[in-house]
C-alpha cells in the first residue's frame, strides 16, 4: 500500500537523518517502527507523508510514484496522519475540530452558496452526521460542544483520529498516538485501532510503548542510525541481539 524505497534524508549542516532505508506498509495491516531517539522513525513518517524531502529514493502509494508530490495531493489520495503532539484547534468545540478536517466542502464556496444551497445543506449533514458517529466510537460525542483545548491528552489523541478519519483515508500515520496518555486511554486507542484495522484501514506506527507496539502491529521495522537493522514479528525483533544493542548504546 506505501513504500519507502532507499530512502536518504540529509539535513543542513551535513546530518544525514536516513540512509538508505526501505520500509513497506501492507494493506489492511498496522507497521510498527521502532527504535532508539534520532533513529530517523519520524523523519521517515514525514517522508512518507511528503512534509519532508529525501535527498534520495523513492515513494510509491498504492504502486504509484510519489516522491515528487506534496501532503496535501497525498491526502487527497487517502494518506492520512496524526502527530506526537496534538494539534487541535483550541478554541473551537470538539465538535467543530473534527468538521474542519473534513476537505473541500462545497459551502467554502460563493457561487455553492448562493445557487446550490439544498446541495450544500445535505453535505454538511452528511459531515455532521460523520463527525457524531466517530465522536461516539470514542466516547466524545457527550463532549462535543466543549473547547478541544480542555480535553486530556488521550482525550486529544482520540479527537485527532477522529479528524484524520474525516478525510476517509486509507492509510494513517499516527506519530507516537501513547505519548502523554494514561494506561486507560491507551487501552482505547488500542481498540479503536484494532476495530479499524478490522474494517480495512492501514496503519503505520511510530511509538515507544511497546505494549502498544506489541498489541497492535503485524509487522515491526526497527531503525537505528537511519537504517533498517532488522524487520519481522515484535517477538522477532525483540529476540534480536542487534535491537538490544541498538537501545542500550542510545541509552549510554
Amino acid at each position: 500500500m506505501l513504500e519507502a524505497r532507499d530512502v536518504r534524508v540529509v539535513y543542513e549542516g551535513g546530518f544525514t537523518a536516513l540512509a538508505g532505508a526501505s520500509v513497506t506498509l501492507a494493506a489492511g495491516r498496522v507497521t510498527g517502527l521502532i527504535g532508539p531517539n534520532g533513529a530517523g522513525k519520524s523523519t521517515l513518517f514525514g517522508v512518507l507523508a511528503g512534509a519532508v524531502r529525501a535527498a534520495g529514493g523513492e515513494v510509491r502509494l498504492a504502486g504509484e510514484a510519489v516522491t515528487r508530490h506534496g501532503p496535501v495531493w497525498r491526502a487527497r489520495r487517502g494518506l492520512a496522519r496524526t502527530f506526537q503532539l496534538s494539534r487541535e484547534l483550541a478554541s473551537l468545540s470538539v465538535l467543530e475540530n473534527v468538521l474542519v478536517a473534513k476537505p473541500a466542502m462545497s459551502g467554502e464556496r460563493l457561487l455553492s452558496l448562493v445557487f446550490a444551497r439544498g446541495a450544500v445543506r445535505r453535505e454538511e449533514d452528511a459531515a455532521h452526521e460523520k463527525a457524531r458517529a466517530l465522536l461516539q466510537r470514542v466516547d466524545l460525542w457527550k463532549l462535543a460542544d466543549v473547547p478541544a483545548g480542555s480535553l486530556s491528552g488521550g482525550q486529544k489523541k482520540l479527537l485527532e483520529i477522529c479528524r484524520a478519519l474525516m478525510l476517509d483515508p486509507r492509510i494513517v500515520l499516527m506519530d507516537e498516538p501513547s505519548a502523554g496518555v494514561n494506561p486507560t486511554r491507551i487501552g482505547e486507542i488500542v481498540e479503536f485501532v484494532k476495530a479499524l484495522r478490522e474494517e480495512g484501514t492501514t496503519f503505520g506506527l511510530v511509538e515507544h510503548n511497546m505494549g502498544m507496539v506489541r498489541a497492535l502491529c503485524d509487522h515491526v521495522y526497527v531503525l537505528a542510525e537511519g537504517r533498517v537493522l532488522t524487520e519481522g514479528s515484535f517477538d522477532h525483533v525483540i529476540a534480536d541481539t542487534q535491537v538490544a544493542s541498538a537501545y542500550l548504546g542510545a541509552q549510554a
